[in-house]
């Protein structure tokens, strides 16, 4: 979290290595589909569904569950990380990382 933090505030200028999926995040988010928490758009992006905005709702009243991971969502939310940007980082680090 610190790393991605701290190439943000340096407006995505410091060096930033590309990181992996965790193979339990496509788990999870495979269950969440199944379980009609939220659902696929256009193949690539997920949105929450009625049923996935009531439970976001139930955890975000609870100041003390996840209180980390909320700031550290709110704070990558207002970063405006786009896919443009993590298309750039990855080109970059496949010119100085993958050649190497």
């Amino acid at each position: 979290m610190q790393k991605l933090r701290d190439y943000i505030n340096s407006n995505f200028q410091t060096e930033m290595s590309v990181w992996g999926i965790e193979p339990a995040l496509n788990r999870g988010l495979q269950l969440a589909v199944a379980d009609g928490i939220c659902e696929i758009i256009d193949g690539k992006s997920y949105k929450l569904t009625e049923k996935g905005l009531k439970f976001y709702e139930i955890i975000n009243e609870d100041i003390d569950l996840f209180s980390i991971e909320k700031s550290f969502l709110s704070f990558i939310g207002k970063s405006k990380i786009t896919d443009t940007r993590i298309n750039a980082m990855t080109k970059q680090w496949n010119l100085f990382y993958v050649e190497n």
